[in-house]
C-alpha cells in the first residue's frame, strides 16, 4: 500500500518584521511506504540563522500536524524580555459581583510567543486563568494579558496572588506578585 505524502517545507513564505525569506523544498510531493524514510531538501533565499530548528514528520503523525503546538519564528530582530505588572480587582466587583479579577499584564515581549501561569499562595488555582491573544505594538513588540476571576472567598482567603511569565528572553520565568492585604483598605 503506498501513501501519498506531500510535506510542506514549514512555511512556503516567511514573514517578518524585517523582510521577507523565501523558502522552497525539492521534491514537493514524495510517495512512500509506510516504515520507509523520505529525504526533503529545504532551500532558503537568503540565510537564517540557528534561530530556525530542525522539524520532523513524526512516524504515525498526520501530514497537518506541525509538532505540539509549536511555534515557530525566524527573524533577525533581538529578543526583548517582559515587563510585567498585575493589577487588583476593584472593591466594587468584589463587594457586588461576589468575584475578584486580577489582571497580569505581559509588555514589550519578542518574538510573540509567551506562557503564563498563576498561584495562589504558592498553589495553582483552582479555576482557569483566561488568556488574551498577543497584540503587536507600533514598536514591533508585544503585548498580551491574562485574567484570573476567583470567587470572592477565594479572593478573602487567600494572601499572595502571582504570575509567572515564561519567554524565550528569560532563563527561567519572571515572576509578579501581589498581597491582598495590601490592596484593600
Amino acid at each position: 500500500m503506498w501513501t501519498l505524502l506531500w510535506l510542506p517545507c514549514l512555511l512556503s513564505m516567511i514573514h517578518y518584521c524585517d523582510g521577507e525569506v523565501s523558502v522552497s523544498q525539492s521534491p514537493a510531493v514524495s510517495s512512500t511506504m509506510v516504515n520507509e524514510s523520505v529525504t526533503i531538501r529545504c532551500t532558503a533565499s537568503e540565510y537564517i540563522d540557528d534561530d530556525m530548528g530542525l522539524y520532523l514528520l513524526q512516524p504515525g503523525a498526520l501530514w497537518y500536524t506541525f509538532g505540539a503546538g509549536t511555534k515557530l519564528t525566524i527573524s533577525s530582530r533581538s529578543k526583548s524580555s517582559p515587563v510585567i505588572s498585575m493589577m487588583p480587582p476593584s472593591s466594587e466587583e468584589v463587594s457586588s459581583s461576589k468575584q475578584a479579577t486580577i489582571l497580569c499584564l505581559v509588555n514589550q515581549f519578542y518574538p510573540d510567543s509567551v506562557s503564563v501561569s498563576w498561584t495562589v499562595d504558592g498553589s495553582a488555582p483552582s479555576v482557569k486563568p483566561q488568556d488574551s491573544q498577543s497584540v503587536r505594538s507600533s514598536d514591533g513588540t508585544y503585548s498580551m494579558s491574562s485574567s484570573l476571576t476567583l470567587p470572592r472567598s477565594a479572593w478573602e482567603s487567600g494572601e499572595v496572588f502571582a504570575c509567572a511569565v515564561a519567554h524565550t528572553s528569560l532563563q527561567s520565568p519572571a515572576t509578579q506578585s501581589i498581597r491582598r492585604s495590601q490592596c484593600m483598605a
